[in-house]
C-alpha cells in the first residue's frame, strides 16, 4: 500500500484531513443508494434526537419514526426532518482502516426557497466533523479522511434549522475505504495521570492508541480506561466559548472483579458531581454546567477499590449544550434485594372498577370518569372534545384535564415501580406523576426541553424519564398515576409498556445510594444526632416553624468557625442556635430533606440525592434504623 506523507499524518492526529489524491486506492465503496431494508451494505435508515440515534420503520412506501408522525421521513427521492428530530443516515464501520467521507447536501426544489434551509452535519460516534448550513441554490460538499475502527457508528442527517416548512432535501453520502496505512487519530482532550494534588501530562502511543501513566498500569483512551493503586486518570476539555456545556457518557466494567469507579467533573479546580460506578454494573453521567472561554473541565477517573481488574469500557462527550434533555445519570444502582412478584402498569388497563383500578380525568378536584372504549382497548376521557386516553401502552393527557389512573393496593409490602417513560419525540412535554394516598412519589417532565436562563449554573431541571421509586404500601393504599399536557396536547403520548410494579425484600438501599450517604452529613432531627465520616455523634438540634436549628456550638464543630453567621441567630434558654441550611451554604454545600428528619448535606452538588434516593431513605427508616 501506498504510504502516506508524515505532513498528513500530523493533519490526522489533529482530526481529520482533505481528502487524498486520485493516486490513492479505493479498496471498498459503500454508498447509501435507497433500499427498503435497514443494514444492507452497512447503511441505516435513522432518526436523530439529541443524543438518541433510532432506526426508522418502512412503511411499504418510505421510512417514519417510531413515532407514527409524518415528519421525519426519508423518501427515494429526498429526506424531510422533524420539528425535534433529524433525519438521515448511521454507518457502521466493518472493518479497520482509513476512509474518505464525501457527499454533497442541496435542496433541489425550488420551494424550499420559502424556508430557512436546514443544518447538515456529518459525525465520528459524538465528535462533530463537519456541518453546514443548506438552502435552495446553495448546495454544500464536504471531503475528508478519517481514521475507523470496526464497529465504529458514522452518521449523516440534517436537522430543521428550527423551522420544518420546506425542508425537502437530497443526499447520498459515501464512504471509501483507501489503500494506506492506518493512522490512529489522538484526540482533541488532553489526558493526565494524577497522585495526589499533582498532575502530569501524558502522550498519546500511537501504536496502543492510548495514553499510558507512569507505572505501567493506568491507561486512558476514547474506549477504555484503567485506574491503578497509584494514579487516578484526568480527561481535560478546555472551554472554547462562553455557553453552556455538558458532559455525558457511559462507563462499563469489564470483569465482575472490578472493584468500582469513581468519576468526579471539576470545573477549574471546583468539584462540580460525584458518581460511583459498582464494579459489576454499566451506568451513565450526564452533568450540566456553564463555562467561559479558557475554563478547564476535568473529568477524573479514580478507583473505588483496587483490584487489579479495574479496567472499563466508557466514552465521554463534553460539548457545548445551550438546551435541556432528560438526565440520563444513574443516580440509585446495584441493589441486592429480591424480587416477589411482578406485574406491568399496562396490566391494570385491562381491570374494572370491580377490581380496584379506576381511569378518570381530573380538573382540580373535579373527577370525570374515563369509558372503556371495547373496539380499540382504550379507556377514553369522559370529556367531550378532550384528547384523554389509557392503552395498554400508554397514557395521553387531557387538554384541559389530567388522565389518571388510579390503583388500590391489594397486599402489604415494599413496591418498586420503575421502567422508562418513553415519550413521544414531537412532544413539549408531559408532566407525569404518582401519587400514594395522595403524596407525591415521583414527578418529572416527560418529554420537550424549554429554554434556559442565563443565571442557571448547573441543570436544576433534570428531566428524568426512569421512574425508580420504591414505597412501603398497605391493602387498601392508593396509587394514582397522573399526566398532564405541559403546553400543547399534540404528540404527548407517553409509553407504559416499561413500567413495572415490583413486590420486593431484602435490602433496598442500593450501593450508590450507601455511598452518597456515607460521603454526606446526616442530621437527624428525631435521634438528635449529626452523622459525618461514618461516624455518629449527638448533636442539639430542633425542627421550629418548618427550619432546622443547630447550637452554634456544634455547628462550629460540625461545619467550621466559617459556618455561623452573625446573624440569623435564635436563642433558646441562653444557648445560640442557627439555621442548618444557613451554615451548610456559608460553607458551598447542598441540603435536602429526606423523610420528614434526616437533613443530607453535601458537597454542592445540587441533584445528588434525587427521588430513587429519597425514596429508599424513606422506606428504610419507616421499618427502622438508615445506619447500623
Amino acid at each position: 500500500m501506498k504510504r502516506i506523507c508524515w505532513f498528513m499524518i500530523a493533519l490526522l492526529v489533529l482530526g481529520c484531513m482533505p481528502v487524498l489524491g486520485d493516486e490513492v486506492s479505493v479498496t471498498a465503496s459503500y454508498a447509501t443508494g435507497f433500499s427498503s431494508e435497514q443494514g444492507k451494505d452497512y447503511w441505516y435508515y435513522c432518526y436523530f434526537s439529541g443524543d438518541e440515534v433510532g432506526e426508522m420503520q418502512w412503511n411499504g412506501t418510505h421510512y417514519v419514526s417510531n413515532s407514527g408522525t409524518t415528519l421525519p421521513n426519508i423518501k427515494s427521492s429526498d429526506l424531510s426532518p422533524g420539528t425535534s428530530m433529524g433525519t438521515g443516515y448511521k454507518f457502521i464501520a466493518p472493518e479497520k482502516g482509513m476512509v474518505r467521507l464525501a457527499g454533497t447536501v442541496t435542496q433541489a426544489y425550488e420551494a424550499s426557497a420559502a424556508g430557512n434551509g436546514i443544518v447538515a452535519h456529518v459525525l465520528k460516534g459524538k465528535k462533530e466533523l463537519w456541518s453546514a448550513t443548506v438552502t435552495y441554490g446553495k448546495p454544500q460538499s464536504y471531503n475528508l479522511t478519517i481514521s475507523v475502527k470496526e464497529g465504529d457508528e458514522l452518521y449523516f442527517y440534517g436537522d430543521a434549522n428550527g423551522k420544518t416548512n420546506s425542508d425537502w432535501f437530497w443526499w447520498r453520502p459515501t464512504v471509501d475505504y483507501l489503500g494506506i496505512d492506518y493512522v490512529a487519530e489522538a484526540e482533541d482532550s488532553l489526558y493526565f495521570q494524577k497522585k495526589g494534588d499533582e498532575m502530569a501530562k501524558l502522550e498519546f502511543n500511537e501504536a496502543t492508541e492510548s495514553y499510558h501513566a507512569s507505572d505501567g498500569i493506568a491507561f486512558i483512551n476514547s474506549e477504555k480506561f484503567m485506574t491503578s493503586n497509584e494514579y487516578s486518570l484526568v480527561k481535560r476539555y478546555i472551554v472554547e466559548r462562553n455557553t453552556r456545556y455538558r458532559v455525558s457518557g457511559t462507563i462499563k466494567p469489564l470483569d465482575d472483579r472490578n472493584g468500582g469507579t469513581i468519576l468526579t467533573i471539576k470545573k477549574n479546580g471546583e468539584k462540580i458531581w460525584e458518581q460511583l460506578f459498582p464494579d459489576e454494573k454499566q451506568g451513565d453521567f450526564d452533568v450540566r454546567m456553564r463555562a467561559n472561554t479558557g475554563d478547564n473541565i476535568d473529568v477524573e477517573l479514580s478507583t473505588a477499590e483496587y483490584t487489579g481488574y479495574n479496567c472499563a469500557e466508557w466514552n465521554c462527550s463534553i460539548a457545548p449544550f445551550p438546551g435541556v434533555a432528560p438526565c440520563a445519570a444513574s443516580t440509585s444502582v446495584n441493589h441486592s434485594y429480591t424480587v416477589l412478584r411482578e406485574f406491568s402498569l399496562g396490566s391494570l388497563t385491562g381491570k374494572t372498577t370491580e377490581n380496584g383500578v379506576k381511569f378518570y380525568s381530573q380538573r382540580f378536584s373535579r373527577k370525570i370518569p374515563m369509558t372503556y372504549d371495547s373496539v380499540n382497548q382504550k379507556w377514553v376521557s369522559g370529556v367531550e372534545g378532550d384528547p384523554g386516553y389509557f392503552t395498554s401502552k400508554a397514557a395521553f393527557p387531557g387538554k384541559h384535564y389530567d388522565s389518571v389512573m388510579e390503583y388500590t393496593v391489594t397486599e402489604d409490602g415494599i413496591l418498586k415501580i420503575d421502567g422508562n417513560l418513553a415519550p413521544d419525540g414531537a412532544s413539549d412535554g408531559v408532566v407525569s406523576k404518582i401519587y400514594l394516598n395522595d403524596e407525591v412519589i415521583w414527578s418529572s417532565r416527560v418529554g420537550g426541553e424549554r429554554p434556559v436562563r442565563w443565571d442557571e449554573p448547573y441543570d436544576v431541571s433534570y428531566f428524568a424519564y426512569n421512574i425508580n421509586t420504591v414505597a412501603r404500601v398497605k391493602a387498601g393504599d392508593t396509587l394514582k398515576f397522573s399526566f398532564n399536557q405541559w403546553r400543547l396536547v399534540k404528540s404527548d403520548k407517553v409509553d407504559l409498556s416499561n413500567v413495572m410494579l415490583r413486590y420486593i425484600s431484602g435490602d433496598v438501599v442500593s450501593e450508590t445510594t450507601k455511598w452518597k450517604l456515607d460521603r454526606s452529613i446526616v442530621v437527624d432531627t428525631l435521634q438528635k444526632t449529626v452523622r459525618r465520616n461514618g461516624v455518629t455523634e449527638s448533636a442539639d438540634v430542633f425542627v421550629d416553624n418548618g427550619t432546622t436549628y443547630i447550637s452554634a456550638a456544634d455547628a462550629e464543630r460540625v461545619f467550621g468557625a466559617n459556618a455561623v453567621p452573625s446573624t440569623q441567630k435564635k436563642s433558646v434558654d441562653g444557648i445560640d442556635y442557627i439555621p442548618v441550611r444557613g451554615a451548610a451554604e456559608k460553607v458551598g454545600k447542598s441540603v435536602v430533606w429526606a423523610s420528614d428528619r434526616l437533613v443530607l448535606i453535601h458537597n454542592g452538588i445540587p441533584v445528588l440525592f434525587t427521588w430513587a434516593e429519597l425514596s429508599e431513605i424513606d422506606v428504610v427508616l419507616e421499618g427502622g434504623a438508615l445506619f447500623e
